[in-house]
This record gives structure tokens, sequence and C-alpha cells, in this order.
């Protein structure tokens, strides 16, 4: 809560030897636009950035390793982010209601999305889900209503309930051979 709802600030820069930005650290910083963390930050706590509505640009550490949940919860100026490579997991509603994210590729080493984890963002387009992805989570995609196409890897074991709901644009999901459950309602209204 460090800078939680600090209307002023419009950037942070994380100089090197900086470790951690703590939950909810800059939560409601409605006027934030660019933040910059340096490559010794190792963890981003839970919410750390949720409902920074006016966020553009995010360069994120290379040394993170997940996505904590409700992270970027309601950026809904953020367009795109690139994941670092070693991220393993996008926790819940990580990315909920991120309206204006157009893209999200994910890392070779991705290996769960979390519940909600991209719900809402209605301008999701493109999503590259790496080669090591083992589940999508509950409602994970629902109402992402650009998104047009995604291939699915074939490491992919998981697709909960509602994963895909209501994103009425995806055509042609392939399903790869390495699915065994498959929830109620992943692909409704597609």
């Amino acid at each position: 809560d460090a800078f939680r709802n600090c209307f002023q600030l419009k950037e942070v820069v994380f100089p090197e030897g900086f470790k951690t930005v703590g939950k909810n650290a800059f939560m409601g910083c409605l006027r934030l636009k660019s933040v910059i963390l340096s490559n010794s930050v190792t963890t981003v706590g839970e919410a750390a950035f949720e409902d920074c509505t006016g966020l553009e640009e995010i360069v994120l550490s290379e040394k993170l390793t997940s996505i904590e949940a409700y992270t970027f919860r309601n950026c809904r100026k953020l367009k795109s982010i690139k994941l670092p490579k070693n991220i393993v997991s996008i926790g819940t509603e990580a990315f909920y209601e991120a309206k204006n994210l157009e893209e999200v590729i994910l890392s070779a080493k991705t290996k769960t999305i979390g519940d909600f984890a991209f719900g809402k963002c209605s301008m999701l387009a493109k999503v590259d889900l790496g080669k090591s992805l083992i589940e999508i989570g509950q409602v994970a995609f629902h109402d992402c209503s650009k998104l047009e196409t995604i291939t699915l890897p074939k490491t992919l074991k998981t697709i909960k309930p509602g994963a895909f709901q209501n994103c009425r644009e995806l055509t042609r999901p392939v399903i790869p051979d390495s699915v065994t459950t498959i929830g109620e309602y992943a692909f409704e209204f597609c």
C-alpha cells in the first residue's frame, strides 16, 4: 500500500538493487502512465497495479517468475505487455478488465493461466500461449470479444469451465490430443 491512491503519480522507475514491489503498492494510482522495473526486481505483489486506469506502459523485470493475482486488473489503457521469459504462472484476474489490451505473448515456460486472468479484455485479438501451458483457468478469456484465433499448445491438459465463453469471434479452436478435460461452457457462444 506504499503509494496506494497517489492520484498525481505519473511515472515510476525502479533502480537496480530494488527487489520487491509490495502488495497493493500502486493500487488506484489513476494517472500512473509508465512503470519500468529494473532486472533486480524478483517479486511484484498481488494487486500491485490494480486500478491504475491510466497505465499505458510497463517494462517487467526478466527475473519475475509469476504475475500475481489482480496485478494489472482494470488497467484500461494498457495495450500490450511483454511477459518475461521465466513467467510460469499468470494469477487469478491478473489482467481482468484490461479492456484495451490487444496482444499477449506468454513465455515458453508458462504452465498455468489463472481463473478470470484475461476476462473482459474486450480488445484482445492476439494470444500466443507458449509451448508449455498445462492449464487454462475458469473463464480465463471470458468476453474477449475480438479474439479470433488461438493456438492451443500440445502440452495443454485442462481447459476449465467457461475458459473461452463469449469469445464471439473465435473460430476453429484446434484442441490438441493432450487435452484430457474440457469444462462446461468452455467455448459457449463462440
